[in-house]
């Protein structure tokens, strides 16, 4: 195979095996693909020639607002995180160090992930006007669970309350543990790991991730994560998201190529609740 595509096939591969494995100890792209016998990735020739993907304008505007921790921001460092961070300061003296994603990123995320989910991916070509109503159900749901902040560390005010997190994590948490900025939850993760990407057994990765309580593997998980799909299309949470919302969307739907445009944007919405 050319040196090219196998650059490419890496880069494809390289935000799902950062975060297949069950609870592995954080690991480098670069590592994994080694260990998978793959070229170490080309990430500017290859995001140069990834295939295009059709992103409504409509839906970036709509992830395009403001995150509300953004009030006075300065450029800063993390530790781990390879990317420019701001550390913002907001309501009277909150302070956060936040990896907000741009909404054109995240915009590329969704409509890659959407993908998973045939009925609404077959209104693309049906029906433009309702495919994009389904894709901007999934935006709401990201603001609504975020408004688009990923805080790596410090002090995120939600309804009146002021909440400690850490690696995209709430530090209090126990049961919840929801992962910025779409909220994906262990089980969710560990039911697509298992069924999808085969990386081990889901009650295993359970064990490990926690359900009772917040463990370094899941904050380690959350965190990889988001550096993984930082530059990429593709982000294994949105994935694994999508994925388990056809589990009751793909029932109603036997025939996607069928689906009632109305029906299709419903059962979306009821998928993603805001």
């Amino acid at each position: 195979m050319p040196r090219r595509l196998l650059a490419l096939a890496a880069v494809a591969l390289a935000p799902l095996l950062t975060v297949a494995a069950c609870g592995d100890e954080p690991n480098a792209p670069a590592a994994l693909a080694e260990d998978a016998g793959l070229p170490e990735p080309d990430t500017t020739s290859a995001e140069a020639a990834a295939p295009e993907l059709d992103v409504p304008p409509s839906l970036v505007e709509t992830l395009s607002v403001k995150p509300y921790v953004e009030g006075s921001c300065t450029k800063t460092t993390y530790p781990g995180w390879p990317h420019e961070a701001q550390r913002c300061t907001y309501r009277n003296g909150l302070v956060v160090v936040v990896a907000n994603p741009p909404p054109e990123r995240v915009a590329r995320w969704i409509v890659e992930a959407s993908k998973l989910i045939p009925a609404l991916d077959g209104l693309q070509k049906r029906d433009p006007s309702s495919w994009q109503k389904g894709l901007e159900i999934i935006a709401l749901h990201t603001l609504g669970q975020s408004s688009r902040i990923f805080p790596l560390d410090g002090e995120i005010w939600e309804n009146g309350e002021v909440y400690q997190f850490d690696r995209g994590v709430t530090s209090t948490c126990s049961t919840g543990c929801y992962c910025r900025v779409n909220s994906t939850s262990r089980p969710q993760w560990c039911k697509y790991a298992a069924e999808v990407l085969k990386s081990g057994d889901e009650a295993t990765c359970l064990t490990k991730m926690g359900t009772k309580k917040l463990t370094t593997a899941w904050l380690s998980h959350c965190f990889d994560n988001h550096v993984a799909a930082w530059s990429t299309d593709a982000n294994a949470h949105y994935r694994a998201m999508a994925w388990n919302a056809n589990l009751t969307i793909a029932p109603k739907f036997p025939d996607p190529s069928k689906a009632a445009s109305a029906d299709v944007v419903a059962a979306v919405s009821a998928a993603y609740p805001r």
